[in-house]
Order: C-alpha cells, then sequence, then structure tokens
C-alpha cells in the first residue's frame, strides 16, 4: 500500500524510515499488550 503523498526521499531511505515506524509501532503494541494484561 503505497502513500498518496510523497516527499521524494531516496528509495533507500524511504525503506529506512518505513522500517524504523514499523519497529516503533511494533514496540508499542507490544508494550501495551504486556501492560493491559490482568494483574495475577
Amino acid at each position: 500500500m503505497e502513500s498518496q503523498v510523497r516527499q521524494n526521499y531516496h528509495r533507500d531511505c524511504e525503506a529506512d524510515i518505513n522500517k524504523m515506524v514499523n519497529m516503533e509501532l511494533f514496540a508499542s503494541y507490544t508494550y501495551n499488550s504486556m501492560v493491559r494484561l490482568p494483574a495475577i
């Protein structure tokens, strides 16, 4: 799925930015799933 808005970044730079954003989102989802676990 491609964004409708592009900034003419070099392909490698754009790929690295996308990887970083995906890692940040994954870390956020993982953290939130652990925080929401019921206390035992």
